[in-house]
């Protein structure tokens, strides 16, 4: 399947129960059990897309490079980037779906393209967080 044929999803492909169009959160676990049927297989998105993994493990594909998940990573990605998802049955953690026009709205002093994880090609979109970053981190998360 070439690129440019993959399914390219929108962020109101995704319920969410608040009132705003331009940004999706849900735990992850949540999510993968709601849209399993359709985010397994490789896709494209058109807003930024950013998760936490807190558990499990498994592969994370984008634009046809291999990454391993697992607790304390972090992934960025920009709309149009391909990827998928093969995972754990204990994969657990938390994501996030919002538009350019969501995060500039509100973010008046930085904008969205201005972080080089979202503008730069030769970024990677893994972010490790160090072991103490994540030990900090986890004590605002539920378990």
């Amino acid at each position: 399947m070439e690129k440019k044929d993959l399914p390219v999803y929108n962020i109101e492909d995704f319920q969410y129960l608040g009132a705003e169009a331009n940004f999706y959160a849900n735990d992850f676990k949540s999510h993968l059990k709601q849209h399993q049927h359709f985010i397994l297989l490789p896709h494209k998105h058109n807003f930024y897309l950013s998760v936490l993994f807190r558990k499990g493990s498994g592969t994370h594909e984008i634009e046809f490079n291999s990454y391993d998940i697992r607790p304390g990573i972090v992934f960025m990605l920009s709309p149009g980037e391909v990827h998928y998802w093969r995972l754990s049955k204990d994969i657990d953690g938390y994501i996030f779906f919002h538009t350019r026009e969501f995060y500039d709205l509100n973010f008046t002093y930085e904008k969205v393209g201005n972080f080089p994880f979202f503008s730069s090609l030769r970024n990677t979109p893994l972010i490790k967080l160090k072991n103490s970053a994540w030990v900090s981190l986890s004590l605002f998360i539920k378990k």
